[in-house]
């Protein structure tokens, strides 16, 4: 839980109201938290390296994986109800309807978002409603989900580029 709370330390509250702070701070938090939880998501589900290095109980890793898939969802799930009023409100853009009227670089990224998006309401919806094959099919496909969130998240994102979290140092 730890490290899915440290990159919150690094928001930037810099906006001119109020409203915007909190957009910014949930939305921020929603991609953030969510994308390490996720993270973690990955190393659970190497399930046999995993029980011979921390517990050899399947189950109860079973579980913790279940419960962070969860909680990484609805973390993810702050991301885009509150970056659009945000984009709205600060840039009077439309992220969500209007993706055509994006200007560079969002017009590339935006996509990307919603695209990663798609796809884990999908894994989600398999998941809990289909629990067949295709669920996990479907499952498998998670993996992109990361990778995703990296292309969408660094050249737009404020805090992975104007912070700490920033990979080359600066």
């Amino acid at each position: 839980m730890a490290s899915a709370a440290a990159p919150a330390f690094f928001i930037r509250l810099d906006e001119a109201t109020l409203v915007l702070n909190a957009f910014k701070l949930l939305a921020k938090i929603g991609s953030l938290c969510g994308t390490v939880l996720f993270f973690w998501q990955f190393l659970l589900g190497y399930r046999r390296a995993f029980a011979r290095w921390i517990t050899p109980d399947y189950l109860w890793i079973i579980r913790l994986h279940r419960r962070i898939g969860i909680g990484a969802f609805f973390l993810i799930l702050l991301h885009p109800v509150f970056i659009v009023p945000y984009y709205r409100i600060k840039l009077d853009l439309q992220p969500l309807l209007g993706i055509g009227d994006l200007t560079a670089p969002l017009d590339l990224y935006v996509p990307l978002g919603i695209v990663a998006l798609i796809l884990l309401l999908l894994i989600v919806a398999s998941s809990t409603l289909l629990r067949s094959r295709l669920s996990c099919g479907i499952h498998l496909s998670s993996y992109a989900l990361l990778p995703l969130a990296f292309i969408h998240g660094f050249p737009i994102g404020m805090t992975l580029g104007e912070t700490g979290l920033r990979t080359d140092g600066r």
